[in-house]
């Protein structure tokens, strides 16, 4: 009898033990702590990159927003989410978060009608302002990536000059607001 005990308490212990959530997934990127400046917030980008296959996957979500087809796919770290990917007629909006702010909008756009060159525009930001932004063209998507990065200016009447209508666009794109 106190045999069948201890075997009992040895299996519930070992059912317990393997039923924790191992916490160490080596990215633990979700704190309220904002990179800071373009290398630290390329450095997260990286991060989320290497992990984007372990984070959950919420989408694609399709639905028409202000008369124009939006699909959307959501990454999350936990209930955090990292990256929220808008996929619009003539351009794909990549939104990198951390602690619920936008730190990186990445736009791609193909130059319409014949989407015969493409350019992609990088905005940093930290909690309250722009802190960079950066262009780069090429003719093919493909080509894109060995572009080099120019700089570049926006009004500051554009929206994405402010970094939380950057953050509220992203989470209208995700949560249909």
């Amino acid at each position: 009898m106190k045999r069948n005990f201890c075997l009992l308490i040895l299996l519930a212990s070992i059912i317990f033990t393997a039923c924790q959530k191992d916490q160490s997934d080596g990215f633990d990127k979700t704190g309220l702590n904002i990179p800071k400046g373009d290398r630290a917030i390329l450095d997260f980008i990286a991060d989320v990159e290497a992990f984007k296959d372990t984070m959950q996957i919420r989408g694609p979500l399709a639905f028409q927003k202000d008369g124009e087809d939006v699909e959307v796919t959501g990454y999350f770290h936990r209930d955090d989410a990292m990256l929220i990917k808008a996929k619009l007629s003539n351009r794909e909006l990549w939104h990198y978060l951390q602690g619920n702010n936008v730190v990186l909008l990445k736009e791609i756009t193909a130059d319409l009608p014949d989407s015969s060159a493409f350019t992609e525009r990088q905005f940093f930001y930290n909690e309250s302002s722009l802190l960079d932004q950066r262009m780069r063209s090429a003719p093919s998507l493909d080509s894109l990536q060995n572009s080099t990065f120019v700089a570049m200016t926006i009004d500051s009447t554009d929206t994405r000059a402010n970094p939380s209508a950057v953050t509220g666009r992203a989470m209208s794109y995700m949560y249909g607001y």
